[in-house]
């Protein structure tokens, strides 16, 4: 008899327990993230044209130099220019009597060098890594430029659209 009480008793709770409603609550969270535009110009930290004769038009010794672009926006841009303005090389003899030259990009035919950058951005600049590898340099010297060493900096400006 004992059992059978227990027996009940245990069945009648479980019947109990089985019979309360199971309770349930649920919210949600949104993430949010922002990426920043973000833009960076990788340059080569020298080009050479190697010796220069007067009257011929010098290019790079050993071709193209590659400018590289990282954009996380479509439609950047990539200028270059020469802070003082001329575009001219200089060197303890005097300054050359022409600019330097400069061709890249969707920019085929070379371009003086000043102090207002020349666009040498790729025909379609996209988001992503975009090497720009087909720019070059040509210089063109005159009888009048006198014989020594010569050198000029070029800046080199990545910029995301407004």
């Amino acid at each position: 008899m004992k059992r059978l009480i227990i027996s009940l008793s245990v069945a009648l709770m479980l019947v109990a327990v089985m019979a309360v409603p199971v309770m349930a609550a649920t919210d949600t969270t949104d993430v949010t993230g922002t990426i920043t535009a973000t833009i960076e110009v990788d340059a080569p930290t020298s080009a050479n044209l190697g010796d220069m004769e007067p009257t011929v038009a010098k290019t790079l010794e050993g071709g193209d130099i590659t400018v590289t672009v990282k954009c996380n926006v479509d439609g950047w841009t990539l200028g270059a220019k020469e802070d003082a303005g001329d575009g001219k090389m200089s060197g303890t003899p005097g300054t050359l009597t022409n600019a330097l030259k400069i061709k890249g990009g969707a920019l085929t035919t070379y371009t003086a060098l000043s102090g207002t950058d020349v666009m040498i951005t790729p025909t379609t600049p996209v988001a992503g890594e975009t090497a720009v590898n087909n720019v070059n340099f040509q210089q063109t010297t005159t009888w009048a430029d006198k014989a020594g060493s010569y050198s000029i900096t070029i800046t080199f400006t990545a910029l995301t659209p407004p």
